[in-house]
């Protein structure tokens, strides 16, 4: 697959966040008002958000989305050239849903998302398979389980692999847990995703029954613990970094990102993995889901100067 165009492909609709930061520690109680700042409206959605982040990181990528005209497309693709993602997939159409959450930040930089029940699912899939026809990897939300598969099929009737992201909630059970073992090559888990579907909390134990499942790679997140990932011939633990946290909105896209990009560029499983935890901690020191490294000189000298643990 080095011939192919892109490294990586994101599908689904961009949602332009109104991202709000609370001003007391806690949500209002009901009845009551509660005091924020208002940060902007900014792009967001986690499969575009992995795919800025693994551009300026130095992988080619693009977008598959249909998005609406005016300021929301403004928005999006302007954010889309700064970061590097090509927009030749990005369908612009007044029939595409006014896709948008609410992001609200608390002070100690956890965050609380709204998300609006709209057609997140509304994709050409002719433009998606040809896009993904030209790709190394392609991601999208398990969470729209059916757009999930009919993608997921597409790349390996392609030879294109699926870098797939697991949260809490997204799978309704075990049986579509099977399912997306089945058809996918990277399956990162953040920690509370892994502990809700494979029994407990991510060690070497419970991860190495998922490879013969059927991916190459399982990952798992643990915030400011550091990562886990089990390969066919490697096995890696690493701590993450102490920083201070703004922000943790897209954590895990970044982190998501910087492990691709280290696995393009064939580095160790823990290399890939310490990597990826740079990659995360320098956005959490940011607002905004894409405040990502400028590229992967800025991520190594950040592991360089930065303790870990």
């Amino acid at each position: 697959m080095s011939d192919r165009e892109y490294d990586l492909v994101s599908v689904m609709a961009v949602p332009v966040d109104l991202v709000l930061r609370l001003q007391d520690s806690g949500w209002p109680a009901v009845g009551k008002n509660g005091l924020v700042e208002y940060l902007g409206h900014l792009p967001g959605g986690p499969p575009s958000n992995m795919s800025s982040a693994a551009a300026r990181l130095g992988l080619k990528t693009a977008h598959v989305a249909k998005i609406r005209p005016g300021d929301t497309a403004r928005i999006i693709l302007d954010d889309f050239e700064r970061t590097g993602v090509s927009t030749e997939f990005i369908q612009v159409s007044e029939d595409a849903p006014y896709a948008f959450t609410v992001v609200v930040i608390f002070p100690n930089g956890d965050r609380s998302i709204l998300v609006p029940l709209i057609n997140w699912t509304d994709v050409d899939m002719a433009n998606a398979r040809q896009a993904i026809a030209r790709a190394r990897y392609v991601t999208t939300l398990p969470m729209f389980f059916d757009l999930f598969l009919d993608l997921a099929r597409a790349a390996q009737e392609a030879g294109c692999k699926v870098f797939v992201d697991v949260d809490q909630g997204m799978l309704n059970g075990q049986g579509q847990l099977d399912q997306l073992l089945a058809v996918s090559d990277i399956v990162s888990f953040n920690q509370h995703g892994f502990e809700m579907y494979c029994g407990g909390a991510p060690t070497f134990e419970r991860m190495r029954p998922l490879l013969d499942r059927g991916p190459e790679v399982i990952v798992a997140t643990r915030a400011e613990h550091g990562s886990i990932a089990v390969s066919r011939t490697e096995e890696a633990d690493v701590p993450g970094f102490r920083v201070d946290v703004v922000d943790t909105t897209g954590a895990g896209d970044n982190f998501n990102a910087g492990f691709l990009a280290a696995t393009v560029r064939g580095m160790p499983l823990a290399e890939r993995l310490r990597f990826a935890n740079a990659t995360a901690a320098i956005k959490v020191m940011g607002l905004g889901a894409r405040s990502v490294a400028e590229n992967t000189d800025a991520v190594m000298r950040f592991i360089a100067d930065h303790p870990q643990g």
